[in-house]
């Protein structure tokens, strides 16, 4: 027994890891938005127009290639990637092909229409979860 008991002894003393907080956690989103029909329309609209070509959802392909094969010629260059609504904003995540990390839009709520509405000046290019926090602890677009 005593044998045991010296070889359980460190599974049992060891610290247990605790799994990672989620981007969603960190920000302490009130809403995730895994799909673009997780968004307000109004957004969903201005994504479709600001990509100027063919959005993809969340989980449809995306070019990855420069030299696409005819399949891939008509998979989208930008993709959805999440949303996430803190407070009375909703940041969008967009991929772009061929680019790392992920394009950032904040929209805020106006108070005259009650609508969702992109702040130009917050658009951010990096991880997505630095990027949230970044626009949340004041940084602005360089050259706004």
């Amino acid at each position: 027994m005593t044998i045991l008991f010296h070889l359980f002894l460190p599974v049992i003393a060891s610290p247990m890891a605790l799994p990672a907080p989620t981007c969603a956690e960190e920000v302490r989103a009130s809403a995730v938005a895994n799909r673009l029909a997780d968004l307000p329309p109004e957004i969903v609209e201005h994504l479709r127009a600001f990509s100027r070509s063919e959005l993809g959802d969340s989980d449809g392909p995306l070019l990855s290639t420069d030299a696409p094969s005819a399949k891939e010629r008509g998979y989208p260059t930008i993709r959805f990637h999440k949303g996430y609504k803190i407070g009375d904003q909703w940041f969008a995540q967009l991929e772009v092909a061929m680019f790392s990390g992920v394009r950032t839009l904040v929209y805020r709520r106006a108070a005259e229409d009650n609508k969702f509405h992109q702040e130009s000046w917050k658009y951010y290019a990096g991880p997505p979860c630095e990027s949230i926090k970044a626009s949340l602890s004041g940084v602005l677009t360089p050259g706004s």
